[in-house]
């Protein structure tokens, strides 16, 4: 597998965590539409994920984390380094002011 192969399957991966749904084929097609439909992040996420404001606002975070990676062209998704670097901000409370 290539790395951005690697990348569009952690994306995957991201997506299962926040919304308790297994990979199936229809997993990134629900997430993209929703956030296509605007649904509120209650409709999409694991209802523990969404306990405290600034939490919601990570989720967002990592949500456009995966959207990113399983984007359809493999050159459009970020490097695995970009994705480790977002992602510790994130966990760092970045996000959620």
């Amino acid at each position: 597998m290539s790395q951005k192969g690697d990348v569009y399957a952690f994306g995957v991966v991201l997506m299962e965590v926040l919304t308790g749904r297994a990979a199936a084929a229809e997993l990134e097609g629900f997430v993209r539409g929703a956030f296509k439909e605007e649904r509120s992040l209650s409709e999409i996420v694991v209802p523990v994920l969404l306990h405290e404001v600034h939490a919601k606002k990570q989720v967002l975070a990592v949500f456009h984390i995966a959207l990113g990676c399983t984007e359809a062209d493999p050159e459009a998704r970020p490097r695995m380094r970009g994705i480790s670097e977002s992602l510790d901000w994130i966990s760092g409370g970045g996000g959620s002011t």
